[in-house]
């Protein structure tokens, strides 16, 4: 592979891993119903997703929530990719399964600096049909989105949803959650 200095092309990349597997799940309808939050070889769900949609980190004492981090300087991000291998055999039947990576954000200055919203950066996996195997992986990138100005401070969370078609029950897929984001300065 050939090398790439990323002081000359002021960016940085960003990598996330889950640690365990983690377990998201749509509804009957394909809405996302919980999410997994990814950190830095780390991960918790299921997350509750509130409407709007939005996700609140107020936690209590003990409660393993926290898994943005703080940008030092501003930027944009331009670029998320995403892989996802499963642990568990689904049964889809016809419909499909596309697992997102999105990252969300929060202002720590606003009056609720632990509510986290959609930024816009996201990348959605080939879809899972019929019965994939134990270890089946998906991976994607996308770096045609809308780039996403980010200021210092700001909070940032990688969230991973599911979002189903032709499932007339709730769907869930279980597995190891891997991404990197780019961000330019």
């Amino acid at each position: 592979m050939p090398e790439v200095d990323a002081v000359a092309n002021g960016s940085s990349i960003i990598p996330y891993a889950s640690g365990q597997p983690i377990s998201i799940e749509a509804n009957d309808a394909g809405i996302a119903m919980t999410a997994g939050l990814i950190g830095f070889g780390h991960s918790t769900f299921p997350v509750r997703l509130l409407g709007g949609p939005s996700i609140d980190l107020t936690g209590s004492v003990g409660a393993l929530l926290d898994f943005a981090f703080s940008t030092s300087r501003a930027g944009t991000i331009t670029s998320l990719s995403g892989f996802f291998s499963l642990v568990k055999r689904p049964a889809l039947g016809k419909g499909t399964a596309v697992v997102r990576f999105e990252i969300w954000s929060a202002d720590p200055t606003s009056a609720t600096p632990n509510t986290f919203t959609p930024t816009g950066a996201f990348v959605d996996l080939p879809a899972y049909t019929g019965s994939p195997s134990l270890g089946s992986a998906q991976h994607a990138i996308n770096n045609s989105f809308a780039p996403v100005i980010i200021a210092p401070e700001l909070r940032l969370l990688h969230v991973v949803t599911l979002i189903t078609t032709e499932q007339h029950t709730t769907t869930t897929l279980d597995g190891y959650a891997s991404a990197g984001i780019e961000i330019k300065s």
